[in-house]
């Protein structure tokens, strides 16, 4: 949903948008722009400023986010916590900014305010992390800059490599609907470390086979393809060209 009220909070903006990670790559002056986190991550850095969250499927830390630094609050109305998140925004008289966390088909039961997270998730092909959510609806408004950081994608150094999907999230989609947003938009700033892992890549489940799963994360590490079955011309002999009829 676009907020009309918001259109004069991050008029003129340079917002640093922090993903779950602690890989932070930030510029100099960093405590003079608009600090965005997401999924209460800003809790484990309580020194750093905070202007806004974006929470998907979190709680909502009733009384630890500074009220007098806050100018809004996003939560996902189909979660479990909404209501909480909307009763916090309450009680520190700030904007709740309330979006979707899953994909739901015509007629969205929602509203057609919020379609245009259906076509976000329809343009990634997968569902979007919470942090990718964020960049799409800061960019609805009049920022001036959009500085991406503590987006690893669940990159694991020893490994050297991403994983495939996170959950519902394929990963692969999410970074690869992130860098055309970046090539797409001259407002986007990726860190160092997505400017040299953001490449394009859109590998699909199907026809494929899981070989590698971390149950516990719910993280597919590997996969291969499905060996495609070619039919022996002596198994299947083509029919005859002209049909028996039919009794």
């Amino acid at each position: 949903m676009i907020d009309p009220n918001l259109f004069d909070v991050l008029q003129g903006e340079r917002v640093i948008l922090f993903g779950g990670s602690d890989n932070f790559d930030l510029p100099k002056d960093h405590n003079e722009w608009f600090h965005v986190w997401t999924n209460n991550h800003w809790l484990k850095h309580q020194s750093m400023p905070i202007q806004a969250a974006y929470e998907s499927a979190a709680e909502p830390p009733l009384g630890e986010y500074p009220s007098d630094s806050i100018r809004f609050l996003a939560g996902a109305i189909d979660s479990l916590y909404s209501s909480k998140w909307q009763l916090t925004c309450d009680e520190m008289a700030v904007p709740f900014v309330p979006y979707l966390y899953k994909r739901y088909f015509k007629p969205n039961p929602y509203g057609a305010q919020f379609e245009w997270y259906n076509r976000l998730y329809a343009d990634m092909g997968t569902q979007p992390f919470t942090a990718m959510v964020a960049a799409h609806h800061l960019l609805f408004y009049p920022i001036h800059e959009l500085w991406i950081t503590g987006c690893t994608f669940y990159y694991d150094r020893e490994r050297q490599r991403f994983p495939i999907k996170r959950g519902p999230h394929h990963v692969g989609k999410n970074r690869d609907w992130l860098t055309r947003l970046a090539y797409g938009d001259k407002r986007v700033k990726l860190d160092g470390f997505l400017t040299e892992h953001c490449t394009m890549e859109r590998p699909e489940l199907n026809g494929h086979r899981i070989t590698e799963w971390d149950k516990e994360t719910r993280t597919v590490w590997a996969w291969e393809p499905i060996p495609v079955k070619v039919p022996d011309q002596n198994e299947n002999p083509p029919l005859d060209k002209e049909a028996p009829p039919i009794p």
